[in-house]
């Protein structure tokens, strides 16, 4: 994405929004082939007065490759999982992590590692161990959305009852541009819904789209209150998932789901501002 269309975004939503995280995920964002880009978009952001955060696999780190990128840094997460490990080796993984323990004195960074029932927090420190000692870690289940729905059998995923989910996301919402230039309300799948697009930075103004983010009851609802739907689509939704995250691209990519939970809101809506006007 064009380093301009990038900066007329953040200057369009600079007062309109309460965080001030700038984060850049991939792909591999620290390829020789974007990590030049990459490093003077974060230098617009740490300008702007933004904590500037990467989502990496370490490529850069585990070349030497990264003193630039560092000035420009606040945070980083690195993300490791039985899949990165199987594809990248373990050396990989231990020059990475070699990198970074050296680094922590100038930037927040974490290892993001996603567990299997296979697959657990134990395999990561068999696999890592001494090089991962100290370093701060977060787990969280493989979802069962994208790739992993397809190469993971279902047995070996995290699965509770759906109707048993609860809790919000709405604090951890990002404005997530997509190198096509859609803007979605969170980097945990709905990109790759259809129905929570709200617009396209290359044809409209963002403070625009934000705006109807803001305002959108559906929306609100879907990430405050996601088990109010679910507990009206419990019948139409499979009985056991990960987490709300794959509810929410189901819900949104599946066009009779999308209109039940939609119209549920709508009807809500309506309610209330009946009751107001009485």
């Amino acid at each position: 994405m064009h380093l301009t269309i990038i900066k007329d975004l953040s200057n369009d939503i600079d007062h309109l929004l309460p965080f001030r995280r700038f984060c850049i995920a991939g792909g591999e964002i620290t390829l020789p082939e974007f990590v030049e880009d990459v490093i003077e978009i974060l230098s617009f952001a740490k300008e702007m007065g933004y904590f500037t955060e990467i989502v990496t696999n370490g490529f850069a780190f585990a070349r030497g490759h990264f003193q630039n990128l560092i000035e420009v840094l606040d945070g980083m997460e690195v993300s490791v999982s039985p899949f990165h490990i199987n594809t990248l080796g373990v050396n990989y993984y231990k020059k990475v992590l070699k990198t970074l323990k050296e680094l922590r004195s100038k930037i927040n960074i974490l290892l993001r590692y996603q567990s299997t029932r296979k697959f657990t927090l134990s395999y990561l420190y068999n696999k890592l161990w001494p090089e991962i000692e100290s370093m701060i870690v977060v787990s969280s289940p493989v979802s069962r959305i994208g790739r992993a729905k397809k190469i993971i059998d279902e047995e070996d995923l995290w699965m509770g009852e759906t109707r048993k989910l609860a809790g919000g996301c709405w604090k951890n919402l990002n404005i997530t541009v997509t190198s096509e230039g859609y803007v979605t309300p969170c980097c945990a799948g709905s990109e790759v819904t259809t129905y929570l697009k709200y617009g396209n930075i290359r044809k409209d103004k963002a403070k625009n789209i934000v705006k109807i983010m803001a305002e959108d009851p559906y929306l609100y609802v879907l990430t405050r209150y996601p088990e109010k739907i679910i507990e009206v689509l419990q019948e139409h939704l499979p009985e056991k998932s990960g987490c709300f995250c794959e509810i929410c691209v189901l819900l949104n990519s599946d066009p009779e789901l999308y209109k039940m939970a939609k119209g549920f809101v709508d009807a809500v809506v309506k309610e209330v501002q009946k009751c107001s006007r009485a």
